[in-house]
C-alpha cells in the first residue's frame, strides 16, 4: 500500500529498511503507561473507546502495569521496537 502511494505520487527507487531498536518508554511504569495511552496501540483503542475507556481506566492501567513490569530496567522502562525507514526519490 505504501509503495503504491509513493508510485502514485511519482516517486521512484522506493526502498524500505527495517530498524529494530530498544525504545525507552519512560523513567517509571507510570510514565510508560502514560506513553502507551497517548501513543501506543493501546492508546488508540483507549481513545476510541471514549467514555467507556475512561470508565475502565483503572483496570486498563492495572493491566498495563503488569504487562510493562518485565521491561523495567536501571535505565527506565525499555521495550523492543520495530519501525520502517522509507526512502524514495523524486525524479524531477
Amino acid at each position: 500500500m505504501v509503495t503504491a502511494r509513493q508510485k502514485a505520487a511519482g516517486y521512484v527507487d522506493i526502498d524500505f529498511q527495517r530498524v529494530d531498536a530498544p525504545v525507552r518508554m519512560g523513567d517509571t511504569i507510570q510514565d510508560a503507561i502514560g506513553f502507551q495511552l497517548a501513543h501506543g496501540p493501546a492508546g488508540e483503542v483507549f481513545r476510541e473507546a471514549g467514555e467507556l475507556g475512561e470508565q475502565k481506566r483503572d483496570a486498563i492501567e492495572a493491566d498495563l502495569k503488569n504487562l510493562l513490569a518485565p521491561y523495567v530496567t536501571d535505565d527506565g522502562v525499555v521495550m523492543d521496537s520495530s519501525s520502517w525507514v522509507i526512502t524514495a526519490r523524486n525524479p524531477n
